[in-house]
């Protein structure tokens, strides 16, 4: 099993981020707004994402203007990998921030999974594996041990990306049941799955009613 901190881990520990006071301040707040509970889009959570997604980009511009000269990166920021660097990183944040919000409210629920049991998820679509998935709380994070499971993660992708090569490192899917609105039944599974630098999210609609919370 993987020993390697998880991608959630990972940014908690990072000290320019200072992910875990930004987290439970918006939590205190969030729910002092009547938020999180349940799982749903709403404008005070909106709010909050929007600052801490504006606050990363800032940061991420401070760290690509002092990896270069002041002229390198004037000329840099007039290119469209400039520009698609600062899109990539923004949508990565939404979603990231999400997730970590939800995991954290409902206790930083982690479920490791061997070898074995991915074996048995590769043998069936993602789409049917997604949508039968069931939570035992409304977020929770999948840690999955599995160098098969990673070139599946890969797989059909054209570029070259760094992470694709460190198959010792563990697959995290951190996994949210969501409702459209605070008012709606309607539920659908929100996936954010990383490795190495590389993020994707994916949505599921529920084959089932999810027990065990409201």
């Amino acid at each position: 099993m993987s020993v390697q901190p998880t991608y959630y881990e990972r940014l908690l520990a990072d000290p320019r981020l200072n992910l875990a006071t930004v987290l439970d301040d918006d939590i205190t707040r969030l729910k002092a707004a009547g938020s999180l509970t349940p799982v749903a889009e709403d404008s005070s959570l909106a709010d909050r994402r929007g600052r801490y997604v504006k606050d990363t980009i800032v940061q991420f511009r401070q760290a690509l203007a002092s990896s270069m000269s002041g002229e390198q990166f004037e000329r840099f920021q007039q290119t469209p990998s400039f520009h698609e660097a600062l899109v990539q990183r923004a949508t990565q944040q939404y979603w990231t921030y999400d997730a970590f919000l939800y995991l954290r409210v409902h206790g930083e629920r982690t479920l490791h999974v061997g070898p074995e049991a991915c074996s048995e998820l590769l043998a069936a679509p993602l789409e049917v594996a997604g949508a039968n998935l069931r939570l035992e709380v409304p977020a929770e994070m999948l840690v999955f041990d599995s160098a098969e499971l990673v070139d599946a993660f890969y797989a059909g992708e054209r570029r070259t990306n760094p992470g694709r090569y460190h198959a010792d490192a563990a697959l995290c899917v951190l996994a949210l049941d969501v409702r459209a609105s605070a008012a709606s039944k309607q539920r659908y599974l929100r996936l954010l799955s990383v490795h190495g630098e590389r993020t994707t999210v994916r949505r599921f609609a529920s084959s089932f009613s999810r027990t065990g919370f409201s």
